[in-house]
């Protein structure tokens, strides 16, 4: 960002006279820095192309864990890496629709339940709302084609996550799904834009499988790149890989070996591009919609009981803890040299920030009608954050200036509401009226809830703004699924008690 020149109380030198009083080694400098930054993003066309990626059910920390060195490690360096990128939802549904609407889950609707306790396994979620402009159909209708690519069965369920796209290939498998892109998108030729959007599911559910079929999968893999997996698994608090051979380190194990599998996939799929000559003119975001907890808050949800799988410690979409809601968000941004930055950035950012990056700013996007602020802003210090639908959201309230950060959304239980300003989280239980406070600086894995009455009482004022917005935006519709559409999201362990399948339509 340009700021103003500062007041000069004498006129500057002529630049030839300047230049002239330089010794040659140090004009030699200056002119090669000036002519690097002639050559920066400045000069270049916004990138022609934009290719989305999710990486469904990847936390954070093992994306990004230490010890790995891959082939997408090298490229590392080349991304804007978002360090503090939170969900807005600990499942897929709410989660995706907010990053392609730039809406909350209370605005946007996908992803709500009939009853006021969530239950994935027997009731059917809510479709995303249909007046709400997502951003494939922001860019189809700046002339771009676009085609979601995804192994998700969620996106021809009806559910309002393919609102915007032209093409829509579904099938099991990133490979697949990277095969499908390239067949369509080689045969887009200049000037026509496009926009792509792959969904990779392999650390979503591979762990969840019998024993044999884990070790099976594990047999597949070098034995010393196992070892090195455990050894990262014991590292974190749950510790799951004491007894190497029990399910807990199986499934770990699966799950660790399944996101660098993603890792090296993403390399790939930035290979091909360079390959293409495609990669000074596409803008690659690189996500996560949530992550997955192994065992991490077990003791809390054995004595909640509020899952109604009866289930503790494994999953997602019980909880609002931050294995669920720190995700991954890297950006290559074509002519932008790579950076790591540390603001507190939300899923729905991405949309304005994405029709910045690619100059639409014909869109015409109402502050009003998005939650997400501009990531490039929040990098430069940009204080003046827009509102959001309900007055007063980004006030510094009590004294506190951090932007605050919601996630809401639960699949299985009661609704809860996670509140992030800074450092300090809130987590919301909406049934029992309670809340637990967390410093996340200093206890980054939720492991000693704070006692600050001062503090809650501040928080349960900022949960209740955005509480109140539920009520502004109503409840959204339903939508029947045929048997095949049913079976599809049995198969990756979704609505398991569902025994009568709607009828079809």
């Amino acid at each position: 960002m340009q700021t103003s020149q500062p007041h000069r109380a004498h006129p500057r030198p002529h630049a030839a006279t300047l230049l002239a009083t330089l010794p040659a080694t140090l004009l030699a400098t200056l002119l090669a820095t000036l002519l690097l930054g002639a050559c920066h993003n400045n000069t270049l066309p916004a990138p022609r192309n934009l290719l989305v990626i999710c990486l469904d059910t990847v936390r954070h920390d093992s994306f990004f864990a230490e010890d790995i060195s891959d082939d997408l490690t090298p490229w590392l360096a080349s991304a804007q890496v978002y360090a503090n990128a939170m969900s807005t939802a600990p499942w897929t549904i709410p989660a995706v629709a907010s990053l392609m609407t730039g809406r909350y889950p209370v605005e946007h609707g996908a992803g709500r339940f009939a009853n006021p306790a969530a239950n994935l396994d027997t009731d059917l979620p809510s479709v995303l709302d249909s007046e709400i402009d997502t951003l494939a159909e922001h860019l189809a209708a700046r002339y771009f084609r676009t085609g979601a690519f995804v192994s998700h069965p969620f996106f021809k369920a009806g559910l309002g996550l393919d609102q915007g796209f032209q093409h829509v290939h579904n099938r099991r498998g990133w490979w697949r799904d990277v095969a499908a892109f390239w067949k369509w998108a080689d045969r887009i030729e200049p000037p026509t834009r496009f926009f792509a959007y792959l969904h990779f599911m392999e650390a979503h559910h591979r762990h969840t499988k019998p024993n044999d079929e884990l070790r099976a999968f594990l047999d597949g893999l070098d034995s010393a790149e196992v070892e090195v997996l455990k050894q990262a698994i014991n590292q974190r608090p749950a510790a799951n890989c004491t007894n190497g051979d029990s399910r807990r380190c199986l499934q770990s194990v699966a799950y660790e070996a399944s996101v660098r599998e993603l890792r090296n996939g993403v390399a790939s799929i930035l290979v091909d591009l360079r390959e293409r000559d495609l990669l000074d003119k596409t803008l690659v975001l690189v996500y996560s919609d949530h992550g997955e907890e192994f065992w991490d808050h077990e003791d809390l949800q054995r004595i909640d009981k509020q899952d109604p799988r009866k289930q503790t410690g494994l999953g997602h979409g019980q909880s609002m803890f931050q294995e669920l809601l720190h995700v991954p968000l890297l950006v290559w941004q074509p002519g932008e040299p790579g950076q790591t930055h540390q603001e507190n950035v939300s899923l729905v950012d991405v949309l304005p920030s994405l029709l910045t990056w690619l100059e639409l700013d014909e869109a015409h996007i109402d502050p009003s009608a998005t939650a997400g602020v501009e990531l490039a802003d929040l990098a430069a210090g940009v204080r003046e954050l827009p509102p959001l639908s309900t007055a007063g959201f980004w006030q510094g309230l009590f004294g506190r200036e951090e932007r605050l950060i919601y996630s809401s959304g639960i699949a299985y239980g009661p609704e809860q509401v996670a509140t992030r300003q800074g450092s300090t989280k809130s987590i919301f239980h909406l049934r029992n009226d309670a809340m637990a406070l967390y410093q996340l600086d200093s206890d980054p894995h939720e492991l000693a809830p704070l006692n600050d009455d001062g503090l809650a009482l501040s928080f349960d004022t900022l949960t209740g703004d955005y509480l109140e917005m539920t009520a502004l935006y109503g409840d959204t519709a339903r939508n029947e699924l045929n048997s095949d559409q049913l079976d599809d999201l049995k198969a990756i362990g979704y609505l398991q008690g569902m025994e009568e399948k709607p009828r079809k339509e």
